[in-house]
């Protein structure tokens, strides 16, 4: 099943039209300002189950495509769900990357932050010392 879509003039329309769906507990609701900045797009489908390998049930998943509209990942093309992984895929690359960045980065501003400490008070912090007795 397509996606449904209204056009609404004004805020408190958009509300009470969402409201109203959102009542009957069964679709997927995706609200975004017109382009122009005038109103709002309401986008709705019922929302589909799909059921794991060990008998679960589970709602399914929305992606949201570049045109703004929604689609349930049983509803997507072969190609489109391969380019979403290829993007995902790469994006967790770039995270981590950029999480050893900042390890690293973090790595450096302790051991500046020791070798100040070191010597300004003289305390040699190479060798961990017991405080308590």
């Amino acid at each position: 099943m397509e996606p449904m879509k209204k056009q609404i003039d004004t805020i408190e329309e958009a509300r009470a039209f969402v409201e109203a769906l959102h009542e009957e507990k069964k679709y997927v609701i995706w609200v975004r300002s017109n382009p122009d900045g005038i109103g709002f797009i309401v986008n709705w489908q019922i929302h589909k189950t799909f059921i794991t390998y060990d008998g679960k049930e589970f709602p399914d998943e929305v992606w949201q495509t570049e045109a703004g509209d929604l689609k349930l990942i049983q509803d997507i093309e072969p190609e489109h769900c391969r380019n979403i992984l290829r993007m995902i895929l790469r994006q967790e690359r770039e995270d981590q990357a950029s999480m050893s960045s900042l390890a690293a980065q973090m790595a450096e501003a302790l051991g500046n932050l020791k070798e100040t400490i070191e010597t300004a008070t003289g305390i040699d912090l190479s060798e961990p010392k017991h405080i308590l007795h």
